[in-house]
């Protein structure tokens, strides 16, 4: 917590450092309020993208479905990561409205953007697995997990010791969402006690 505000302190309008500081109370206490003080404190420029993308995902998680959308719509339709698109937190929100149509139109665009991406760019395991994430959110079980397994397969916990358990909690995460409880829960478990697991 120090850590982010000495960051804040340094570059108040951090939308990263405030995102983290609002992150790290959910992770840690389950605490909601802090995503309201430092939201308060964000205010992005039109221009800046990755700011309202996470402002939206700062509103997603309060349930704030509808304002989270409304913030996307502001991004402009050529800003965002080849990593991890806008698109994909647009199908989401509209997953959690219960809005199928606006949900799938949202993920098809977001696995056109990743696909295109992985053509043109490195065989990348964050960009498999946001492809999982996406292919969850229009029903295609079996690829889904196959992107799953591609990315821990590129980046595995005993090549990194940070972003290789990410790799194994999303697995986990497609397992979940797909179904298959079973495997979810083995991934969570070997996940904790896995140093920066879970």
């Amino acid at each position: 917590d120090g850590l982010f505000d000495r960051a804040i302190e340094v570059a108040p309008n951090s939308v990263s450092a405030r995102m983290g500081k609002a992150m790290l109370a959910v992770d840690l206490k389950g605490d909601l309020s802090e995503i309201d003080k430092q939201l308060a404190q964000i205010q992005p420029a039109a221009s800046d993208a990755e700011g309202m993308v996470g402002r939206a995902y700062l509103l997603m998680l309060q349930r704030k479905f509808h304002d989270a959308v409304a913030v996307l719509r502001q991004v402009p339709a050529d800003a965002g990561s080849n990593e991890k698109p806008k698109e994909y937190l647009e199908g989401a929100l509209y997953t959690f409205m219960n809005d199928k149509e606006h949900a799938s139109s949202a993920f098809q665009r977001a696995r056109s953007i990743l696909e295109k991406a992985m053509q043109e760019g490195s065989d990348d395991a964050y960009r498999h697995m946001m492809l999982g994430m996406v292919l969850v959110g229009l029903g295609e079980k079996d690829a889904a997990i196959a992107e799953g397994k591609r990315a821990m397969q590129l980046l595995p916990e005993s090549q990194d010791a940070l972003d290789g358990p990410k790799m194994t909690v999303t697995l986990a995460q497609i397992y979940a969402w797909t179904g298959e409880n079973d495997a979810a829960l083995e991934l969570l478990q070997r996940s904790l006690i896995t140093p920066a697991g879970v």
